[in-house]
């Protein structure tokens, strides 16, 4: 068990850091995909402005994100606020895993002053890195399939040209032949 608690880990964490809003920074990532899948928005609704990071040595990672919400009527200023608790290796198994010094998943989140219900948080939390993992799986085995085809095309390729040339040369002898019995008469 504490093997597959590793590889969810080590396949979370790898998901989120490749996410591709803040590729050196899956903190700032996350609480940008949770604010979009908290506020039910669309990205394309959401302009990211700057984010700041607080730490608290040993304790915890306070991480602020400006952004403003655009529709209709114009442009909303907000911001989302994720603490993100403190992780070393007296903390347990997952710090081999995950060795940053804090963890990559809020423990409480804020949007524009109001606290998210832990259980909403908790949710968003499943679905927003869920997503990720399965996102990261579907490139990677498109990539892989892309690769297939790529070899398959060329294996194909490979023997349209040996059918061609040993048909060449079947045409070859043939032409040859008809023109020897040509001479002959």
């Amino acid at each position: 068990m504490k093997h597959l608690k590793g590889i969810f880990l080590l396949s979370l964490g790898l998901s989120l850091s490749a996410c591709t809003l803040n590729e050196d920074d899956p903190q700032t990532t996350l609480c940008q995909k949770l604010t979009t899948h908290l506020m039910n928005e669309s990205e394309t609704n959401i302009n990211w402005g700057d984010a700041s990071r607080v730490e608290k040595k040993k304790e915890h990672l306070l991480l602020t994100v400006n952004f403003e919400k655009t529709d209709a009527q114009g442009s909303i200023p907000m911001q989302a606020t994720c603490l993100y608790p403190y992780h070393n290796e007296q903390q347990g198994e997952d710090y081999e895993f995950m060795p940053q010094e804090y963890l990559n998943i809020p423990e409480s989140m804020t949007i524009n002053g109001q606290a998210v219900r832990v259980g909403d948080l908790h949710t968003a939390i499943q679905k927003v890195t869920g997503q990720s993992v399965k996102d990261t799986f579907n490139e990677e085995h498109i990539k892989n399939k892309a690769k297939e085809l790529e070899q398959n095309i060329q294996e194909g390729a490979k023997k349209l040209d040996e059918s061609i040339q040993k048909g060449s040369e079947k045409l070859g002898e043939s032409l040859e032949k008809l023109g020897e019995k040509l001479q002959d008469k």
